[in-house]
């Protein structure tokens, strides 16, 4: 993929973020790499390839979210989003100020997904303490998970 198709994809996402009215610093974020990528005198895959991530990170308005799906598109062709039915999904790793202050950014995924009425979204989390400890759970439906998860079974080895 070249620039201005990279570009392109990240128009398309800010414009149906707009119509479905998402956060508008997520959609101007979305603008912001598509300006950047289209007034780059390389190719952006020459600089995933030479300095990675981070590389692309060093970009005017790219950040590891966008730097992420960059490589994925590079790599597959697509955006890292997914669609059952007539519900789309995207996933994205969070970049709040929380995650940051906590260490979490490559642990907490903000889940963004159309229930049919409007967009909703969802952090997805390894939880750290309680009965539900080092698994993935949706925040603030952790009560469910205790319900369906059974708990882990442990087992003993004999001492020789």
């Amino acid at each position: 993929m070249q620039n201005n198709d990279i570009a392109r994809r990240f128009d398309e996402v800010a414009k149906l973020l707009n119509e479905q009215n998402d956060n508008p610093y997520r959609v101007q974020a979305y603008r912001r790499a598509a300006q950047t990528l289209r007034q780059l005198d390389l190719p952006v895959s020459e600089i995933a390839r030479a300095e990675g991530e981070a590389g692309l990170r060093k970009l005017p308005g790219i950040g590891e979210s966008l730097a992420r799906a960059i490589v994925e598109m590079l790599l597959t062709g697509r955006l890292p989003n997914t669609s059952r039915g007539n519900r789309h999904y995207t996933a994205l790793f969070s970049n709040t100020a929380r995650a940051h202050q906590t260490g979490n950014t490559r642990d907490w995924v903000v889940l963004y997904y159309d229930d049919g009425k409007e967009e909703q979204q969802a952090t997805v989390m390894t939880c750290t303490r309680g009965p539900l400890k080092g698994r993935r759970v949706v925040r603030g439906r952790e009560g469910e998970g205790r319900r369906v998860t059974p708990e882990p079974s442990v087992s003993f080895q004999s001492e020789a």
